[in-house]
């Protein structure tokens, strides 16, 4: 989806839904383009499920700090 496409489309004929994502589009933002990006997404979701079921937020999240910069160094050495 692209902002700059938006003059050509007859936006009264647009479902709702893509008026709204499109109205979204300012506050998007890419994904950091990093070799480690997707495995330290996964490990931030197994943290938020571990902060939802009641494990302690500081911990986790120091934890996945450290494991995503682990994952990192280590694959830039690949």
């Amino acid at each position: 989806t692209r902002a700059s496409t938006a003059e050509f489309i007859d936006m009264e004929a647009m479902d709702p839904q893509w008026i709204a994502a499109l109205d979204l589009l300012p506050y998007a933002a890419f994904e950091p383009q990093l070799i480690s990006y997707q495995n330290a997404r996964d490990a931030a979701q197994q943290a938020f499920n571990e902060i939802m079921q009641g494990g302690d937020m500081d911990a986790i999240l120091a934890t996945l700090t450290e494991e995503a910069n682990a994952l990192q160094v280590e694959l830039m050495e690949e």
